[in-house]
């Protein structure tokens, strides 16, 4: 019985120990997945950042190409276009230049 208790706290012993190893592995091994994590968060926020700006820059050169919604209009150089259009239009445009209205 004595030899049988010596064996069962021996095998306690080495069953404790390895636990011990296993431990200090899951610690090793968990280290080094946060460290691992932590530089790809560090890659994926700079690369975030990037995109980011490329984006704005993009952004910013698509309205400087895009023409304004509503374009400013000078109001006498419209009248004057206006004038232009009716008086080439009008019967008398043709007689005063011999030309037919047609």
């Amino acid at each position: 019985a004595e030899a049988a208790t010596a064996e069962a706290a021996r095998a306690a012993t080495v069953a404790a120990q390895r636990d011990g190893e296993a431990r200090k592995v899951g610690e090793q091994l968990a280290a080094q997945l946060d460290a691992k994590l932590q530089a790809f968060g560090e890659v994926l926020q700079k690369e975030n950042a990037e995109h980011e700006e490329a984006r704005t820059v993009l952004g910013d050169a698509l309205k400087a190409l895009r023409p304004p919604k509503n374009p400013p209009r000078c109001e006498a150089a419209s009248q004057t276009e206006t004038d232009a259009a009716a008086q080439a239009s009008s019967p008398e445009a043709g007689k005063a230049t011999g030309a037919s209205p047609t």
